[in-house]
C-alpha cells in the first residue's frame, strides 16, 4: 500500500440500499489506510443488515464509521470539501492541499440534484461505463494513494 499523502480525510457511501456495498465500501476502504468511513441515506437490508455487519467489521479493524440520515447532515458536521466520485467530472488531484472526503453514490441512478450541490463532482478517465462506484472507489483510492492523478 503506498503512502497517504493527500488530505483525504473518509470515504463516504450514499444512498444505497444494498448491504453488499456498505460491506465493501468499508472492506475497500480498510485495504487503502482509511480509518474513517461514513454511510448516508442507507436503507432497506443496507441499514438492517449491512450497517451492523460494517460496525463489526469496524471495531475489529480499528476503523471510525458513522451513519447520517442525509448527505446534508454529513456536510454540517464535517470539515473540508466533499469530492462526489461521478462518470464525469474533474480529475481527482493527488496533491490536493484541501481536507476532502471521497464520496460515492450506492444507487444506480447517480446523485440526487441536491446532492450534487453540496459537493465538487470528480471522475476517473478511461473507466469503462457502467463500472460500480464500489470498483471506481477502489480504483480511485489506488491512484490516490499511489500519488497518481485520477484523470
Amino acid at each position: 500500500m503506498g503512502c497517504m499523502l493527500m488530505p483525504l480525510q473518509g470515504v463516504v457511501l450514499n444512498n444505497t440500499a444494498s448491504a453488499n456495498r456498505v460491506i465493501e465500501t468499508i472492506k475497500i476502504a480498510r485495504a487503502y489506510g482509511i480509518s474513517t468511513v461514513y454511510f448516508t441515506r442507507v436503507y432497506g437490508a443496507a441499514a438492517q443488515s449491512g450497517i451492523p455487519e460494517a460496525f463489526k467489521y469496524a471495531m475489529k479493524h480499528g476503523i471510525a464509521i458513522a451513519v447520517f440520515p442525509e448527505l446534508s447532515d454529513l456536510v454540517e458536521i464535517v470539515k473540508g470539501e466533499l469530492y462526489l466520485l461521478t462518470p464525469t467530472g474533474e480529475p481527482i488531484e493527488s496533491e490536493s492541499k484541501t481536507d476532502f472526503y471521497l464520496v460515492i453514490d450506492g444507487s444506480d441512478s447517480g446523485f440526487e440534484p441536491l446532492e450534487a450541490r453540496l459537493g465538487k463532482k470528480v471522475s476517473i478517465t478511461d473507466l469503462p461505463k457502467g463500472l460500480p462506484a464500489t470498483a471506481m472507489l477502489a480504483v480511485a483510492l489506488h491512484n490516490l494513494t499511489r500519488g497518481k492523478k485520477t484523470g
